[in-house]
């Protein structure tokens, strides 16, 4: 198959490298497309040190099922999945207290290391527990992109890759049609979205007031977030002193509430066997948090 593999700073090349097979718990896609992030071009530029050279770079992808292992059971041929950048070791301390899998210290970092080859390839595997289909079934159902990004000669093109599966919408025009959404009076694109939509927020970001503005109707759903995942930070705590200030009533709902729901949303055991599995159950249940 065909894959981006960068090397080092400035250091991207186009490769064959082996087709690649599916172990028992794990997938093979095909993917469909792939999207280059402002750390993979960091990573290329020597500005980011977070990935381990040479690696198959790619994190924000979206492709199809074409082989299963025996043992997966949540997904099947046909499914169109796109994967969660980290999985835990589910075993360290922090993921026993139900911490996210960017903070655990011997999480694997798929499209940042070598063993864990992101989406710029013609194919992927990828173990079952960090593909969604839920998401990409609803915002993507419409779209069966027949081309890659691999058409550019000898090197990768992610904007023919875009608009090669623009294209291939049946009815591009109806991408702007709030009709078929259900959208039929002022508010009803609110009302459709506000539930089903989270946004991450940098804990000490001004705008984190604006987040929690009610004036518009909406209930927000604001996510706490920092870069710990990308630079190793350790201590918290000037961040939330600062994120508690910003929203005060909502502080709450921002580093707690509004994160669990959104995990627990995805995959409803995701605290199992975590120091929060009770407060979170009581999400499940339409309980207060």
């Amino acid at each position: 198959m065909k894959a981006a593999v960068l090397h080092g700073v400035n250091d991207l090349r186009l490769e064959e490298l082996p087709d690649p097979k599916p172990r028992a718990n794990e997938v093979l896609v095909k993917v469909n497309l792939a999207g280059v992030c402002g750390t993979d071009v960091h990573m290329w530029a020597g500005t980011n040190f977070e990935g381990e050279f040479p690696f198959v770079p790619g994190h924000e992808w979206v492709g199809e099922v074409i082989e299963a292992g025996p043992e997966v059971r949540t997904l099947a041929v046909g499914d169109r999945v796109t994967g969660e950048c980290f999985i835990p070791c589910h075993s360290c301390p922090v993921c026993r207290n139900g911490g996210a899998s960017a903070f655990c210290s011997n999480h694997t970092y798929y499209g940042f290391q070598p063993h864990a080859p992101g989406g710029l390839a013609e194919y992927h595997t990828s173990p079952e527990e960090r593909l969604q289909k839920k998401w990409c079934a609803r915002l993507g159902g419409a779209a069966q992109p027949s081309r890659g990004w691999f058409e550019g000669k000898g090197k990768a093109e992610p904007k023919a890759s875009i608009e090669a599966c623009a294209k291939d919408f049946e009815e591009p025009d109806a991408l702007d049609d709030p009709v078929p959404c259900g959208i039929e009076k002022p508010g009803g694109i609110t009302r459709l979205f506000a539930p089903n939509f989270y946004f991450g927020r940098e804990g000490d970001d001004p705008y984190d007031a604006i987040a929690f503005n009610r004036k518009g109707g909406a209930e927000p759903r604001a996510v706490f977030g920092t870069d710990i995942g990308h630079w190793g930070l350790s201590d918290l705590s000037e961040w939330l002193e600062e994120a508690h200030r910003l929203v005060e009533e909502d502080f709450r709902h921002f580093v707690f509430t509004d994160p669990a729901s959104l995990h627990v949303g995805m995959k409803p055991d995701f605290f199992r066997v975590t120091a929060v599995e009770r407060v979170a159950d009581k999400l499940i249940s339409g309980g207060a948090a």
